[in-house]
Formats: C-alpha cells, sequence, structure tokens
C-alpha cells in the first residue's frame, strides 16, 4: 500500500501542475517556467534519493507530489519549447 501511494501522489502532483504551468508557460515565456522547474527538481531528486531509506513517509509523499508538478514543467514546456525552435524540415 505504501508503495502505491508513491505513485498517486506522484499522479496528483501531475495533475495539480496541468492546471498552472502551461499557463505560466504562456505568460511568462516556456523556457523561464522549465528552468526554474528544473531548478526546484533536482534538489527534490537527491532529497529524494538520500531520504529515501528512512521511514518519514509524510515526507516521501510531499517530496514526491512536488516531483509530479516539476514533471509538468519539464514535458509540457520542454516539449513544446523544442518544437518551436526546431527548423521545419525537420
Amino acid at each position: 500500500m505504501t508503495i502505491a501511494l508513491f505513485g498517486a501522489y506522484a499522479f496528483a502532483g501531475a495533475a495539480v501542475g496541468c492546471l498552472f504551468l502551461p499557463i505560466l508557460g504562456d505568460l511568462y515565456g516556456r523556457w523561464k517556467i522549465y528552468i526554474i522547474t528544473m531548478a526546484v527538481q533536482l534538489p527534490l531528486f537527491v532529497f529524494f534519493v538520500f531520504l529515501a531509506g528512512t521511514n518519514k513517509l509524510a515526507v516521501l509523499y510531499t517530496v514526491c507530489f512536488w516531483l509530479g508538478v516539476t514533471m509538468i514543467g519539464r514535458m509540457t514546456e520542454a516539449f513544446i519549447l523544442v518544437t518551436e525552435l526546431s527548423l521545419t524540415k525537420h
């Protein structure tokens, strides 16, 4: 049950991230939002790896939620940014 909740919290974070990150990318620029989400995601990954051996599940669930939010910034903003910057012949 506890392992399944990691995926559930990551999915919930992704669902919440879908509500506001694409809109922020349109308002403030995709590159800025992409860099901000990557700057947040990297310490979260490191924190999760070093804390994964403990029994602080509430903290790990919170980190998984925020990793889900930042995953949407990586997937939506980076994909659209790459397709906008690529040449039309590609």
